[in-house]
């Protein structure tokens, strides 16, 4: 028995630590303006421990910048429907302004 629980925590510690390792990699890409590289990660990330708004936000700007813009919208509306401290510039690029099917224009 005691052996099994040595092991649950040995996996679990693993586990914990190789989406640490991937959030990392994940924010790593998005600060070298890489978000096709970011993007599958955050995604993978989603539903774990490590999501929040802040990596959700970053999810949708990535998609955001290469020009996917509905699922930039998916997921701002996920990133802001949790509480949060996001900054207001976030919310700016997730108002109402986008059309679909129309280049976006955030500063009239």
């Amino acid at each position: 028995m005691k052996y099994l629980v040595l092991i649950s925590i040995i996996t679990f510690a693993s586990f914990s630590f190789s989406q640490n390792r991937k959030m990392k990699k994940a924010d790593m890409h998005y600060k070298q303006l890489s978000y096709v590289a970011a993007i599958p990660i955050y995604e993978d990330l989603i539903g774990s421990k490590l999501e929040s708004p802040q990596m959700l936000a970053n999810l949708a700007f990535s998609h955001f910048q290469i020009g996917n813009m509905e699922k930039a919208v998916q997921y701002y509306q996920l990133a802001f429907s949790k509480e949060s401290d996001l900054s207001a510039e976030w919310y700016v690029l997730a108002s109402d302004r986008y059309v679909p099917n129309q280049t976006p224009c955030f500063f009239d």
